[in-house]
């Protein structure tokens, strides 16, 4: 496979869920954490994964983006992944890898 830090792609994730979730809601992330009392830019660390979320802080952003605080945290992958049947799993994994590809290409294409 393609990633060789699989704790590191369940933390993005999860944080990846965050970004999706305030994206639904129309909110930038100034708006966000101005509604959970974080910065801007804290925000944006719990989105790439620069900063841990704690259970406090996913239950603020959870009542604020109206879903619950399990699928913003890291483990939600965890959760996912395990419910999956092994052929679905290994259908989910190849997807990702090609979907890391892809991003690892276009990555060197803007940046040559």
């Amino acid at each position: 496979m393609v990633w060789d830090n699989w704790a590191r792609f369940k933390y993005h994730l999860g944080m990846s869920q965050l970004t999706i979730a305030r994206e639904a809601k129309g909110l930038s992330r100034k708006q966000l954490g101005d509604e959970v009392r974080l910065s801007e830019t804290q925000i944006g660390r719990l989105e790439n994964g620069t900063r841990a979320m704690t259970d406090e802080v996913a239950s603020r952003l959870a009542a604020v983006l109206e879903v619950t605080p399990l699928t913003l945290k890291p483990d939600f992958a965890k959760h996912v992944i395990a419910g999956l049947s092994p052929k679905n799993r290994q259908k989910f994994f190849d997807h990702l890898e090609t979907l890391f590809v892809v991003e690892s290409v276009e990555k060197r294409r803007a940046n040559p």
